[in-house]
């Protein structure tokens, strides 16, 4: 038997292996995302709940603040989804409303839901505000809070489209890469609704998400 000959054929059956290896495990995950952004796809085009955002938008080009004064990076999404809240000057009673249910949506995703992380983003108060009692109130409820200045918040509202989506009625959806990607109208869906979106979202995006081992709650 020529040895030498059945060297390349063994070489090509290795590299159609791994090809196809690489088809069975990468495939679907991509192909997951693929349709979730792009629902016209499927034969059911009510596939997620929420307004999709496409492409998605950086957030961190925004120059948005933390409570220490320190500017959010590109980076520092990469650990989690985040279901954000959006109000003016503090954390009143309707953001606390929006902060449960996303504790409850949370709560629903069982052991997954250290992928799944609230935000805070405040906008500066109409006519000044305390800072400190911002803070204070968003240290008490142990929640990441990032702060828009007043010269992000032109390009902050445009961002966000403000104009259409008013901070009392809506939550946002910040990918693991920090970008926003969805809005949930919180007067048009149940939270059943934006569970099921999460869910979704945790499902297809499982290979890449690596906050799972960060040990946040």
């Amino acid at each position: 038997m020529d040895m030498t000959a059945s060297a390349p054929a063994t070489k090509k059956y290795g590299s159609l292996t791994l090809l196809l290896l690489i088809g069975l495990f990468g495939l679907p995950p991509l192909m997951g995302w693929l349709f979730f952004l792009n629902p016209q796809w499927l034969p059911d085009k009510h596939s997620n709940q929420g307004e999709l955002i496409h492409p998605a938008r950086p957030v961190y080009p925004l120059q948005l603040k933390w409570n220490d004064g320190r500017l959010l990076k590109a980076d520092e999404f990469n650990d989690a989804w985040r279901m954000v809240v959006v109000a003016r000057g503090l954390c009143d009673e309707i953001c606390g409303q929006r902060l449960t249910g996303i504790d409850e949506v949370r709560r629903a995703i069982g052991g997954n839901q250290r992928r799944i992380l609230p935000l805070i983003i405040l906008l500066p108060a109409e006519g000044g505000g305390s800072s400190s009692r911002v803070a204070a109130k968003a240290d008490e409820a142990s929640t990441d809070t990032l702060w828009v200045t007043e010269e992000s918040l032109e390009h902050f509202s445009q961002l966000f489209e403000l104009d259409q989506h008013p901070l009392t009625d809506y939550t946002f959806v910040i990918d693991p890469m920090g970008a926003l990607m969805m809005s949930h109208d919180q007067q048009r869906l149940s939270q059943k609704q934006i569970l099921e979106d999460m869910e979704q979202l945790l499902k297809i995006s499982q290979n890449w998400v690596k906050g799972t081992e960060y040990g946040h709650n």
